[in-house]
Order: C-alpha cells, then structure tokens, then sequence
C-alpha cells in the first residue's frame, strides 16, 4: 500500500509500505521531506505494527531517531 500524497519542505512525496506476514511492515521512503516521525506514524496508522523503515532520513537528531523507534 502507499501512505498517499505527504507534504514536505517543498516535496510531496508517497512512501511505500509492505506488510510481512507475522513481523510488521516494512516503509520504504524516499528522502523523508514530510519528516521521517510523520511518515512513520502515518505508516503505523495504515498497517499497524512497523518492523523496519529503509532509505534517506535527512540526518535525524537522536532525539527524532528515539522518537521514531518508540512508534
């Protein structure tokens, strides 16, 4: 499934999820211009529990990365 259209700085991107059966979902993004908390938790509203998420994030804070993995 796709997350449909996410507003950035100036990007609209749409991010990719696919759902492993028995693990979660795996989100794959593009560069993450939406912020990567949003699309995370974007994805987490859509499919439920999120295993991995795979590409460009921009260069997070720790904190974002903490925040992130909490979803």
């Amino acid at each position: 499934m796709i997350t449909g259209v996410m507003s950035g700085i100036g990007v609209e991107e749409h991010l990719l999820i696919i759902g492993l059966k028995g693990h979660g979902a795996v989100v794959i993004v593009g560069c993450s211009h939406p912020g990567i908390d949003r699309i995370v938790r974007r994805a987490h509203d859509l499919a439920g529990k999120i295993y991995l998420v795979i590409e460009g994030f921009h260069e997070p804070s720790l904190a974002q990365v903490d925040e992130v993995a909490a979803i």
